[in-house]
């Protein structure tokens, strides 16, 4: 059998810090808070001393470990970035500093976030029956027990996990990269549709028919109004408020032959379907092919 892994608590490698300053009324400080699913660091707000409820909060500084205790559960735990220096959190966000050399924070926030330690961490939390309000103690914090591992073990874990992560935020970015072009050739189909290109050939082996309903625009809307007009008669559909006529500033660009601008609520939803039908009929009866 392989050796076991020895533990060691957290508070053999961390000791709580607590840098409290009292607020001056006139001052202007930046208020942390620590994103959920190990997301970092942010700035919630920026309040004069006046406009905070307590007269003393606590400053972070860069390299810090930090977690929310309301929302250890979710995973709310990050290291303080350069940038964030000097700003202030509640006694709600307990900070931390390694005592030595024999961790690692970035592996310990890694190790920290694992879905089974967060697990663990849901189940140590307490406090009110609301999940919104368990909190994770501190004194649970550094009673958390994990593998001990050598610092240059730890280092070489934290690399090779970091890799993978940029890896993957390159592959996520050319993902939304290849999306948005997909989305754009989405839309030149689209448009290239609406002004004809895509049904030339077709409609050059079919001329328009004046007044015939399948092939004359016009025509198709005078029979849609007319068939509407008789189950308005017949009360079989309430009779719509007129639509605003389309204004020459309106239209966008010019249509082929015997198509026609018109506003969507002229379509009743069957009738709007069954032209899609036809449309696509008539494609597949012209026997071209489309990718």
């Amino acid at each position: 059998m392989g050796d076991v892994l020895q533990k060691r608590k957290l508070s053999s490698f961390l000791t709580q810090v607590r840098r409290q300053e009292k607020l001056e009324d006139d001052g202007v400080y930046r208020l942390l808070g620590v994103k959920w699913y190990g997301r970092g660091v942010f700035v919630r707000e920026e309040k004069k001393g006046k406009e905070i409820k307590t007269d003393r909060l606590y400053r972070v500084k860069t390299g810090d470990f930090i977690y929310n205790r309301l929302f250890a559960w979710k995973s709310s735990f990050a290291i303080i970035p350069e940038e964030f220096s000097d700003c202030l959190v509640s006694n709600e966000f307990p900070l931390f500093t390694s005592k030595d050399d024999s961790v690692d924070l970035e592996y310990l926030l890694r190790l920290i976030l694992l879905p089974q330690n967060i697990d663990r961490v849901n189940r140590l939390s307490g406090g009110m029956s609301s999940i919104s309000r368990k909190r994770f103690k501190e004194d649970e914090f550094l009673n958390f027990e994990i593998p001990s591992i050598t610092i240059e073990e730890q280092r070489k874990i934290t690399s090779y996990v970091k890799s993978i992560e940029n890896n993957l935020a390159d592959f996520q970015s050319e993902t939304e990269r290849q999306a948005k072009r997909l989305s754009q050739l989405r839309q030149a189909i689209l448009q290239e549709a609406i002004e004809g290109k895509l049904t030339a050939e077709w409609r050059a082996k079919n001329p328009i028919r004046k007044g015939d309903p399948d092939t004359d625009a016009a025509a198709l809307l005078a029979k849609i109004k007319a068939e509407k007009q008789k189950l308005i008669a017949e009360v079989k559909i309430k009779k719509e408020k007129p639509l605003a006529p389309i204004k020459p500033e309106e239209i966008p660009f010019d249509l082929p032959k015997g198509w026609v601008w018109c506003r969507l609520g002229r379509l009743q939803k069957h009738y709007l379907l069954d032209l899609l039908a036809q449309c696509f009929t008539n494609l597949i009866m012209s026997k071209r092919e489309y990718p």
